[in-house]
């Protein structure tokens, strides 16, 4: 039987071989990114258990997009749509 660290490297490494087959950085907004990366590094990779894992809590003033963590929140994790960056500026 595989390790934690085992299982969690080979879902990492998964995850690699998934995100460089479909590489949609242009398309892949908040909710898309949540779904195929940050779902699976949280509970495959992190080996977070699912029932630790709240997403969209609620804040005074928002929401926490992922709240990680039982009986206390350990971890907060934000969302972002996924976007190419360039590092060259304008003239």
């Amino acid at each position: 039987m595989p390790s934690e660290y085992d299982a969690g490297k080979a879902a990492l490494d998964a995850l690699i071989e998934w995100t460089e087959s479909n590489p949609r950085v242009e398309e892949r907004n908040e909710a898309a990114t949540r779904l195929h990366l940050i779902d699976g590094i949280v509970v495959d990779v992190l080996r977070w258990p699912r029932s630790a894992v709240r997403p969209e809590e609620t804040t005074g003033s928002g929401f926490i997009d992922y709240a990680l963590g039982s009986p206390g929140t350990k971890l907060i994790v934000e969302a972002k749509r996924e976007a190419s960056t360039s590092t060259s500026r304008p003239a």
